[in-house]
């Protein structure tokens, strides 16, 4: 399939007429910005990196306040978990969590919500750690058992 637009990215013109499809142009140009800019902000990189991973897991229509009728973290957590049916990174649930209107007058939301996935990962178990990549789950995801949703690879 042969595309004729252009896209501006940066002042840089990314022609489409080739054979290669619009879409992988862009990832690969996306791609190149990403490794050069890994090499002089590898954190800035890091954490847009988990921020394109938060938004394509986001739930469809996202509303401003789809948990802010959660009084525990536990329950915000639980509720994203159960919806996105897979295991998460603690930031992609932390950020999903906050634009998702959580805790919104709480100052130490991030910082309790690193709390939650401490204590009930480790004391009350209601809330699983992988060992393979740290990822949160819910226990009925347990490795060993067949329900276990699939692993996403990015963080």
């Amino acid at each position: 399939m042969r595309y004729s637009k252009h896209i501006l990215t940066g002042g840089k013109t990314v022609s489409s007429t080739s054979k290669r499809p619009l879409a992988e142009q862009l990832r690969r140009e996306r791609s190149r910005i990403i490794a050069t800019l890994m090499e002089r902000e590898p954190d800035l990189t890091q954490r847009l990196t988990e921020i394109d991973s938060a938004l394509e897991h986001l739930p469809a229509g996202l509303e401003e306040n789809a948990y802010s009728e959660h009084r525990s973290a536990l329950d915000a957590v639980i509720a994203y978990l159960q919806h996105a049916k897979r295991y998460s990174s603690s930031s992609e649930i932390i950020d999903t969590l906050i634009a998702g209107g959580y805790a919104t007058s709480d100052p130490n939301r991030r910082a309790n919500i690193r709390d939650t996935f401490f204590y009930h990962t480790t004391k009350s178990k209601r809330l699983v750690r992988r060992e393979s990549d740290g990822f949160i789950g819910l226990p009925e995801w347990a490795e060993n058992k067949p329900s276990q949703p699939q692993s996403q690879s990015q963080s």
